[in-house]
């Protein structure tokens, strides 16, 4: 039975947030250096370019002030690139060089206080800032949601939902491509079959999770079943398009680098372990065998390096209010080398004892997640009831 969060679960996870602080005084860390980033941070996948992330900076208990801001991994410093309105809603930036995008929406007065929340449904944009002129250009105009928005090269890659037959939940998407010379808007997909807003390009390739195979008869039968979603990619150069998997799981959260894709495979209850499968040669294989890989969170890859979060821990469950048994949430971040192919703890979860009433005894671990990583940078966040906490390590190993 799931127990809700008490008052002092909530002091735990506070005391829990400040003991991964210490991690770095403490000289048992798995890595060269790791800190936290003042502040309340959320990024994409695509939000590291070198030593730069880019991500939405939310200032204030009760939201003062957004921006897009950058936060310099060598110095550690903040520049506030852009401010966003506070009736508008925005997506996590992607960057690539000196070019930043992201999706934003008008959230009236009249929605705010019908609290309507299918914000799928509100008028996104794109928009692309120039981090040397700092430039803001609105690169789509369309009345339907173009959202996000990713960004390699001279190419800005969205998920479109104009071509969907309805505007009922859930909604159907397309992946839409920009080219940044030549001012041209082009389809990519044309089975409007999107439904889990997954996107991600690398070079020419463009990666996404598709809905067009997950049927009743496909699905797992399980309760509740697995829906069949699959990993697609779509080649600009050549204009071909390739379905990656086909397995009866849900194939998800897909991340693309140098050729090769990550993402999430899940199969029943929180079964799901990460895969990686090669673009040039075709190869297909399992990189975490815990079969507990976090739901619902991107993996990552740079290099010969994957990054996850793991909850094998406490077996899948990665909800830091809730209390099972004699545990609460848990996750873990590891590393899987490509070339040595070895696995690592790289973030661990630490733990605390506590007795409620005379006798019940549990034990509260940290809960990291979301994974991001460019080069020798990670980025991860602390999972907490009362905001969560980003930070970010250096890893020591080249």
């Amino acid at each position: 039975m799931k127990k809700p969060l008490t008052c002092l679960t909530l002091i735990i996870l506070i005391m829990s947030s400040l003991s991964a602080c210490a991690q770095a005084e403490q000289g048992n860390k798995p890595s060269a250096e790791i800190w936290q980033l003042e502040g309340h941070w959320r990024y994409s996948p695509q939000s590291v370019w070198g030593d730069t992330l880019v991500a939405g900076e939310y200032i204030g208990n009760r939201l003062e002030a957004q921006y897009i801001s950058a936060y310099d991994l060598q110095t550690r410093e903040t520049r506030r690139l852009t401010e966003i309105p506070l009736d508008y809603r925005f997506e996590e930036p992607s960057i690539y060089e000196d070019r930043v995008v992201w999706s934003s929406a008008y959230y009236s007065k009249e929605a705010r206080e019908s609290q309507q929340k299918d914000f799928e449904a509100l008028n996104w944009d794109v928009f692309l800032l120039d981090l040397k002129t700092g430039e803001v250009r609105q690169i789509t105009s369309e009345e339907h949601a173009q959202t996000r928005a990713r960004i390699y090269g001279d190419t800005i890659v969205w998920l479109d939902n104009r071509n969907e037959e309805d505007e009922e939940y859930p909604h159907y998407y397309d992946v839409y491509a920009y080219d940044l010379k030549t001012g041209e808007e082009r389809r990519i997909t044309t089975t409007n079959s999107i439904k889990e807003r997954h996107l991600g390009i690398d070079g020419s390739l463009v990666v996404w999770t598709d809905s067009r195979n997950d049927d009743a008869s496909s699905r797992i039968r399980t309760h509740p079943p697995v829906t069949n979603n699959d990993i697609y990619l779509f080649d600009l150069s050549t204009n071909q398009e390739r379905q990656i998997t086909a397995d009866v799981g849900n194939d998800s959260y897909p991340v693309i680098d140098d050729s090769r894709i990550v993402w999430i495979r899940s199969r029943e209850g929180r079964e799901a372990d990460i895969f990686l499968y090669d673009v040039n040669t075709g190869q297909e294989v399992q990189i975490s065998n815990s079969g507990y890989a976090a739901h619902d969170y991107y993996p990552a890859i740079s290099g010969d390096r994957v990054v996850w979060a793991d909850a094998r821990i406490s077996r899948g469950n990665t909800a830091g209010d809730v209390i099972e048994g004699d545990k609460s949430g848990a996750a873990e971040i590891y590393l899987y080398d490509l070339g040595s192919q070895q696995e690592r703890l790289l973030v661990p979860s630490e733990g605390t004892e506590f007795t409620l009433g005379q006798s019940r005894r549990f034990t509260n671990r940290q809960v990291w997640l979301n994974p991001v990583m460019q080069g020798d940078f990670v980025i991860y966040t602390l999972s907490r009831q009362v905001g969560s906490a980003a930070y970010a390590l250096r890893l020591d190993e080249r």
